[in-house]
């Protein structure tokens, strides 16, 4: 099978959440065109590294129009709340239980 880029071919980037030092779990930043979405949120802190990268993109929280968590555990939907605080456009995407 060959290695697929999935940046350059999908617009999807994978990033490293930071959670527990790093190197343990991983979120999506999907990308189209200038908008932007995250799947999963990682923690707190991880915003921090989400501003660096949406940065060396030429892009910034004001592009992100979606925060998709996939769950709620903390290394996937911890950040949610604060990534919303940041991202005036974004639309949070969760099961109903998980919302508050």
């Amino acid at each position: 099978m060959p290695n697929i880029d999935l940046e350059k071919s999908f617009g999807i980037k994978t990033v490293d959440t930071t959670y527990l030092g790093g190197h343990i779990a991983t979120m999506y930043l999907m990308r189209q065109g200038d908008e932007v979405a995250f799947i999963d949120t990682g923690m707190h802190r991880t915003q921090f590294h989400l501003k660096k990268i949406l940065e060396s993109m030429d892009l910034s929280f004001e592009n992100v129009t979606y925060v998709i968590p996939t769950h709620l555990h903390l290394d996937h939907a911890a950040g949610a709340g604060s990534l919303m605080e940041v991202c005036p456009k974004a639309k949070l995407i969760i099961h109903p239980r998980g919302a508050k």
